[in-house]
């Protein structure tokens, strides 16, 4: 959580002596950090406890499309950063 806070701050603080482009795109680094993040966290859950939890028990082995489908998002994401 710290290194996700840290990775954050970066991506965000304003830079001094460059002007912003008009339409930024500032949003990139924290949405593709969150989008790989759950769909990692999805895999982990589903592998630890994915029998004792109904909804993921349901799925199966569709849990594993859904996280690797999540780090995919957060790839095709990474590619609008300028």
């Amino acid at each position: 959580m710290v290194l996700a806070g840290v990775i954050l701050f970066l991506a965000l603080r304003p830079r001094r002596g460059t002007p912003y482009a008009p339409g930024g795109r500032r949003w990139v680094p924290p949405t593709f950090i969150g989008v790989g993040l759950l769909g990692v966290a999805w895999l982990v859950v589903y592998y630890v406890a994915g029998t004792m939890i109904p909804f993921m028990a349901a799925l199966g082995n569709w849990n594993i499309l859904i996280g690797m489908a999540g780090m995919a998002a957060a790839f095709i994401i990474a590619t609008l950063w300028k």
